[in-house]
């Protein structure tokens, strides 16, 4: 196929695809990349693949477009105003993981770092010189969901799945 930005971007290794032959009435088949070739002849972009399977959750069979049905998590934290403080840092964590927080543009007076799970929440490190600043472990191996504030000022944060 000739060398274009977007086939370059598209066939990276292990991206799937989906062929199927009209004319021979042949079943769609799946296809995983296993290497791509841009050096060898210039202009064309040649694929190395392999049979792989095909998955009914994550494609749409009907287009024919792998990984189509793959929905990207919805930020649950409102959108604020350059300049108003609020609380910086991952809103999706893994459990068992470090994970740093801290205000930015922050008011005159300081608050203590509240949770709305505290029986869950391992607080690691808030250096008392800097209250701004706070790292935390979700400890459960599970998944969830938590509230960080700092005075009025909140951020939901959601523990994902260890898959």
């Amino acid at each position: 196929m000739p060398r274009t930005k977007e086939s370059l971007s598209y066939f990276r290794r292990y991206s799937k695809f989906y062929l199927k032959d009209e004319e021979e009435g042949s079943p769609l088949i799946c296809w995983r990349v296993e290497a791509t070739d841009w050096i060898s002849t210039p202009g064309i972009l040649e694929i190395s693949a392999v049979e792989y399977y095909v998955n009914d959750d994550e494609d749409d069979l009907e287009k024919k477009i792998a990984g189509a049905l793959i929905t990207k998590p919805i930020d649950p934290n409102p959108e604020v105003e350059e300049g108003t403080p609020q609380i910086e840092g991952e809103t999706f964590i893994k459990p068992r993981v470090v994970k740093e927080y801290h205000l930015i543009n922050p008011p005159g007076r300081t608050y203590a770092w509240t949770t709305d799970v505290d029986k869950k929440i391992v607080t690691i490190n808030v250096n008392p010189k800097d209250r701004y600043h706070i790292k935390l472990l979700w400890n459960p191996t599970y998944s969830g969901q938590f509230v960080l504030s700092y005075g009025s000022y909140n951020k939901t944060i959601v523990v994902e799945s260890l898959l």
